[in-house]
């Protein structure tokens, strides 16, 4: 886990929201790759580049800097455990981060995964 703690690093000292918005596209994928899940990566490969688009659009991402040091810094004290508590941080983390970006709660019939 030490790339994605120097990545984390990285994201944290970027000066602009384009460098920040760089560090971390490279964290999630370097989160993908170390998971050594070959579905998890295709999968992640697959949506990049549309999720990447979006997320650039969005004006919520140029401002979203401290929410996203939070949720990687959870993500890594997943990582340092347990890995059904990982999944369901990440899990988690995905759904409540994908529901705020279109301005809604997550509904209730999810809450359990988040």
């Amino acid at each position: 886990h030490d790339l994605l703690t120097q990545q984390h690093a990285r994201i944290r000292l970027a000066e602009t929201p384009r460098e920040r918005r760089e560090a971390d596209w490279f964290f999630h994928e370097l989160v993908m790759r170390q998971s050594e899940n070959a579905f998890l990566l295709r999968a992640w490969l697959s949506l990049a580049n549309r999720v990447r688009l979006f997320l650039h659009r969005h004006p919520a991402y140029e401002g979203g800097g401290g929410a996203v040091i939070t949720n990687h810094e959870r993500l890594l004290d997943a990582l340092r455990g347990d890995p059904a508590k990982a999944e369901a941080t990440f899990r988690a983390v995905i759904l409540e981060s994908g529901f705020f970006r279109i301005g809604r709660p997550v509904p209730d019939c999810l809450r359990t995964h988040a």
